[in-house]
């Protein structure tokens, strides 16, 4: 049994090479027809190739959507539903499969921080489980840590706690100003690292290069998206896009939200971490989310994670 099935037309087949060899690296099994043993039947190989495994990237092309053969292999894999498609010449698929989400990664050279790659990546985590090699990689990408702000929703404490909460707030405040000061002389939040090191600047939102937005190095702050109301007088509430951290988002998952749910959405896989947020009104808007449990420290977001933000961005782009 292998983990990854790849269907692509032969004129495509560097880039198709490319993209095996990043399947490898990411501690996944694969099988492509160079591997085709020539005593047996292209036909019955594919078929239990196919089914045996766990996903089937299917590399969509102008010479792949007029072969049959790339087209029945996609049609296997969807009803089988363990299809991921991509496009390399921003193509888009063929019907009836331009009704399922795809990576554009025409001009991917192999970087780990390209939005295509980062989409297949979750997509081959959702479908085949942490590849071999995922525990020796960094997280998609990392967040500095912001100094904490007053508490502000923090419960009635007794008069002799109150002492001890205070200075040891005035403790975090004063350990929180010194890591901004390091951090500010470090270099901007484009300086943060993909999986493998790479640069992060792919995936920073425009107009964020003061690095000082909340929701992290992708998500806009509400300066830049739609004005976010005083929300101190709502009731408490769930999760507006409760499965964002655990499985790869599509379109249809977003179609009916506005463009301020989209944000609130896009923020909202930061705060499911615990991210204290520097913004009054997202502070005050989490605050009512019965499991938003604000923390100090580091946050780092999964492939997925960082592939839905991506996509939760770029749709609200476009309202």
């Amino acid at each position: 049994m292998v983990d990854v099935f790849i269907s692509y037309s032969r004129a495509n087949q560097a880039m198709v090479r490319q993209l095996a060899d990043a399947v490898k690296r990411e501690g996944y099994s694969i099988w492509w027809d160079d591997e085709l043993p020539p005593h047996l039947s292209y036909g019955d190989v594919i078929t239990e190739k196919i089914g045996s495994a766990r996903a089937a990237i299917v590399v969509w092309s102008q010479s792949a959507a007029q072969s049959e053969w790339v087209r029945a292999e996609a049609d296997v894999a969807r009803g089988q539903k363990k299809l991921i498609q991509t496009s390399v010449d921003d193509r888009m698929p063929p019907m009836p499969f331009n009704q399922i989400q795809f990576a554009s990664i025409g001009d991917w050279k192999g970087e780990a921080d390209h939005p295509g790659w980062l989409k297949v990546r979750a997509s081959l985590a959702a479908l085949c489980g942490p590849g071999a090699g995922a525990s020796e990689r960094a997280p998609a990408y990392a967040m500095p840590t912001a100094p904490p702000p007053t508490a502000e929703i923090a419960p009635p404490a007794a008069p002799a706690q109150r002492m001890i909460v205070g200075a040891l707030a005035l403790l975090a405040l004063v350990a929180g100003t010194a890591i901004l000061l390091l951090w500010l002389r470090s270099g901007p939040a484009g300086t943060a690292t993909a999986a493998g090191g790479a640069s992060a600047e792919r995936l920073e939102a425009p107009g964020e290069a003061d690095g000082g937005s909340d929701g992290g190095p992708i998500a806009a702050p509400e300066r830049t998206g739609s004005p976010s109301p005083d929300t101190s007088a709502e009731p408490a509430r769930g999760e507006i896009l409760a499965h964002s951290g655990t499985r790869p988002l599509i379109e249809e998952d977003l179609e009916d939200l506005s463009k301020h749910d989209l944000f609130l959405a896009r923020n909202e896989v930061f705060a499911r971490h615990g991210r204290r947020f520097r913004s009054p009104a997202l502070r005050r808007h989490f605050a009512q989310c019965p499991w938003y449990l604000p923390r100090d420290g580091e946050i780092r977001l999964s492939a997925v994670e960082a592939a839905n933000v991506h996509l939760i961005w770029e749709e609200e782009q476009e309202r």
